[in-house]
């Protein structure tokens, strides 16, 4: 999973392909893993993702060997949805954690991941107006 905003060229249209690294189980190593398709002969994202410029996500579904490979898994039953949100009573003021890489912090080695805590700091129950149009609107404020 990853902002479908990192998958494009400076020219605004879709990468062709992607790699990953990867940390090893071992501790100590990673590997990259070449190749993986972002778009295809049309320039179309083949990441699943919806249409909406807003919503910046998209998801490839990408099986990796569990034996060689450290990884941890997010359970899609762990994800909010808007009945989640109604239910679980979320609200501005909510924690937030946010996971993710820094560039300037790549190890020679391996990946270190920067966990980032904040809060839930707007959500609106109806549509506003937004700089990439009308949405629900959701702010994060998180330290960086």
């Amino acid at each position: 999973m990853t902002a479908k905003h990192v998958l494009k060229d400076a020219d605004g249209s879709f990468l062709r392909e992607v790699k990953l690294r990867v940390n090893l189980k071992d501790g100590i190593g990673s590997e990259f893993i070449v190749g993986i398709p972002v778009s295809d002969a049309q320039g179309k994202l083949m990441w699943l993702h919806d249409d909406n410029d807003a919503i910046d996500v998209a998801l490839m579904p990408f099986p990796l060997d569990t034996k060689t490979v450290e990884f941890k898994l997010i359970p899609v039953s762990m994800f909010a949805d808007e009945t989640t949100l109604k239910s679980d009573k979320v609200a501005e003021g909510d924690a937030l954690f946010f996971i993710g890489l820094m560039t300037q912090y790549y190890g020679e080695k391996k990946n270190y991941p920067v966990v980032r805590r904040g809060t839930l700091a707007l959500m609106t129950d109806e549509q506003i107006d937004t700089p990439t149009g009308r949405q629900n609107a959701f702010i994060a404020e998180l330290a960086s």
